[in-house]
């Protein structure tokens, strides 16, 4: 298995630990929207995924698209901890 496909394996398991059932099909829904965001934008796209933006500039995009989105603190979590793995173009 490529060691792109073991992370997100890996991202996803962690994901499904941190949420309860319940909530899932809506962090489904709101990870689905983050997705669809960076689709439409180049520029978020840009900067969640390129090396040229720090780990900090990353954070920032990862902290404003959360509260438009109005995301859970745990869905919040893991886009930070994707973002900062260089995990987020997968």
């Amino acid at each position: 298995m490529a060691k792109n496909a073991r992370s997100a394996k890996r991202f996803a398991r962690a994901l499904l630990n941190a949420v309860p059932l319940d909530e899932f099909e809506s962090v489904h829904g709101k990870l689905g929207m983050v997705a669809e965001m960076m689709r439409q934008n180049r520029d978020i796209h840009a900067v969640l995924t390129s090396p040229l933006f720090s780990v900090e500039e990353r954070g920032r995009a990862v902290e404003t698209i959360a509260g438009r989105l109005e995301l859970s603190g745990n869905v919040r979590k893991f886009l930070l901890h994707v973002v900062s793995a260089g995990m987020a173009a997968i």
